[in-house]
């Protein structure tokens, strides 16, 4: 079984394979199903083109899925913001 901690680690390292340029990658939610199968990570970061103008930095939010007892990734999806 995989810990909170353990697929928060995964959910970065998927981020950093997915989007090489992304930078300040942070840790904005934790969740898990109500079966506690799998785990939800949501993930903030900018993407190094992103960054380049410093007026319009947008951070993009991710949920990535995780099966709590093998770690693998299942899904991302994007992170909807309520304005």
């Amino acid at each position: 079984m995989i810990d909170v901690k353990n697929a928060t680690k995964l959910a970065v390292e998927y981020i950093k394979s997915v989007y090489s340029g992304c930078k300040e990658i942070k840790l904005e939610e934790v969740d898990s199903s109500e079966d506690d199968k799998f785990w939800y990570i949501t993930l903030s970061f900018i993407l190094k083109e992103d960054a380049e103008d410093i007026l319009f930095i947008k951070r993009q939010y991710k949920i990535i899925k995780i099966n709590a007892l093998t770690g693998k990734i299942q899904s991302m999806k994007i992170r909807q913001l309520n304005e």
